[in-house]
């Protein structure tokens, strides 16, 4: 087990207005595979995604320059941290900005949920109200768990998608206890993309933000 701790000492005043601290006590590796189409040799990438079972309102990912970025999907904003050698903290952050609900790729007017078994959940997202052609379709599978579900954004498209996805699969569960293990995503485009989150390990990192 990992023991890390970090103060930083730099906060965008708008993205919170008193001191913050974040715990994260599982880091998983995300394995995304391009199923559809093939191109080149690189078809498969890893990234390290960093859970706190106490608050599933937020989640961090760790960034190619060593960074990390935390979406706090509660304060509906997102806070970027940098190393920084020979600084006071060693970790700061660069920025600060809320999650922008706006844009969307396409508008989803529909949604429907439908359970294979136990394990796999199917949803598919329709842009008119009397399509049959889908325009996005999410096979999630997920295992039982003791806190709620992990909103994680994890496709190639906007936060406001992924709230349309994830709205309609809290309702085709019964419980929102669960954490998602395997995502397969066809993005109806002629790709199709699989996701599996199952590579979980124990870890232990705090940030503690506060205003200068």
């Amino acid at each position: 087990m990992k023991i890390i701790l970090f103060g930083l000492l730099s906060l965008i005043p708008f993205t919170f207005g008193n001191a913050q601290q974040y715990e994260f006590d599982r880091q998983c590796v995300i394995q995304s595979f391009r199923i559809k189409p093939k191109i080149g040799d690189e078809n498969n990438w890893k990234r390290s995604l960093y859970l706190s079972t106490g608050n599933s309102g937020y989640y961090m990912s760790k960034l190619n320059d060593g960074g990390y970025k935390i979406t706090d999907n509660e304060r509906q904003s997102v806070v970027n941290i940098v190393f920084v050698p020979g600084s006071k903290s060693e970790y700061q952050t660069t920025g600060g900005r809320p999650i922008d609900y706006s844009y969307s790729e396409f508008e989803i007017k529909r949604t429907t949920v439908s359970r294979t078994d136990d394990a796999h959940i199917l949803v598919k997202a329709f842009t008119r109200e009397n399509s049959k052609r889908t325009n996005l379709e999410v096979n999630f599978r997920l295992i039982k768990s003791q806190s709620p579900l992990v909103q994680i954004r994890f496709m190639d498209l906007s936060p406001k998608i992924h709230n349309a996805v994830y709205s309609a699969l809290l309702k085709g569960l019964e419980s929102p206890n669960y954490r998602i293990e395997r995502a397969e995503v066809n993005y109806r485009n002629g790709y199709r993309f699989v996701f599996d989150f199952s590579s979980c390990e124990a870890t232990s990192i705090k940030f503690h933000l506060k205003e200068n």
